[in-house]
């Protein structure tokens, strides 16, 4: 059995072990640098392509924030709306009872005053309101909802009424004030409702009347 018997220096022996360790280990930490310059470089590229997608998206953004800063505007303005109604609202009211009522003294000055309005009265009901529909043959039935088909509930809408008690001078002189209100555009529809002999002006041909007006 061969022996050898190593002769250098001893710090002459641990260089060249220390030597040996190092080329064994520097393939290792190169791989490893190589490994994480690739990361790096990987993550700075994701990086760069989020960047510009985040200034896409920016750019796109625009003018949706112009639309919900107008937006924004429009309810403050609404708001504002709202509450300037609120407060001076019964004006506009005010100011539609007052032409009414400039109408009907009018239409009774149209008659040379033959005529005198007793008593006014305003009601505001609600009734179905049925769209204009083009003629339907009778034979033709209205087509009937598919069976499971949920029911739309009915529109309504505001019915306002005043109506004119009061005596005239005669048929005629009341003839000539409905078709006065009528004319003056103010209502939608005008109905003479009853028109009796007057009991106060017995013999003088006078007419106690009620005239419905609807707005």
């Amino acid at each position: 059995m061969k022996q050898h018997l190593n002769l250098l220096p001893w710090k002459l022996r641990w260089r060249m072990l220390l030597r040996q360790r190092l080329r064994h280990w520097v393939l290792v930490w190169s791989i490893l640098a190589v490994g994480c310059g690739l990361l790096y470089a990987q993550s700075w590229h994701g990086l760069a392509l989020a960047q510009d997608e985040l200034e896409i998206w920016q750019r796109r953004a625009v003018p949706v924030q112009a639309v919900q800063q107008k937006n924004a505007s429009l309810q403050r303005k609404i708001a504002e709306l709202q509450e300037r109604l609120a407060k001076y609202g019964h004006l506009d009211s005010e100011q539609i009872g007052f032409q009414l009522l400039a109408t009907i003294s009018q239409s009774a000055g149209a008659v040379d005053g033959k005529i005198q309005v007793q008593k006014l009265a305003f009601k505001q009901t609600q009734v179905v309101d049925i769209p204009a529909t083009p003629n339907v043959p009778a034979a033709q039935p209205a087509p009937q909802p598919a069976p499971g088909t949920p029911v739309k509930k009915p529109k309504m809408k505001d019915v306002r009424t005043l109506t004119l008690s009061g005596v005239a001078a005669s048929n005629l002189v009341l003839a000539q004030f409905v078709s006065s209100l009528r004319d003056s555009g103010a209502f939608h529809t005008v109905d003479l409702k009853l028109s009796t002999g007057s009991k106060v002006k017995a013999g003088g041909g006078t007419r106690e009347f009620q005239v419905e007006c609807s707005f």
